[in-house]
């Protein structure tokens, strides 16, 4: 334990209060304040213990990777419904210029 850290601070009060109920000065006082800052050693021996890493996948699915969104940015309904206009082959995709001029008055989710 460093020389004025925050936990020498405490273990030395502590020891203090023992000596000032009545404790003999030795070993056994400074065990006591020791246990009485940090708890029981086995505590101690459990906080200290390196955690497992564990073994989840984290990272996204294959499909999902770098791939871009299709279309523009408006709601899920006017989404489908120009999807399939693009199906029926009114426009020849999301950059069509006809699909394009008419996005532009489509409106927007808020």
């Amino acid at each position: 334990m460093k020389e004025g850290s925050r936990e020498r601070a405490r273990l030395a009060k502590e020891y203090d209060y023992l000596r000032n109920l009545g404790h003999a000065e030795g070993m056994a006082t400074e065990l006591a304040a020791l246990r009485s800052c940090f708890g029981p050693v086995d505590r101690i021996k459990e906080t200290t213990k390196p955690r497992a890493e564990s073994h989840q996948e984290t990272g996204t699915p294959a499909g999902e990777v770098g791939e871009p969104e299709k279309g523009p940015k408006i709601s899920p309904r006017l989404k489908a419904h120009y999807e399939k206009m693009i199906e029926k082959r009114h426009f020849t995709g999301w950059d069509d210029p006809k699909l394009k001029k008419e996005l532009e008055y489509a409106p927007r989710p808020s």
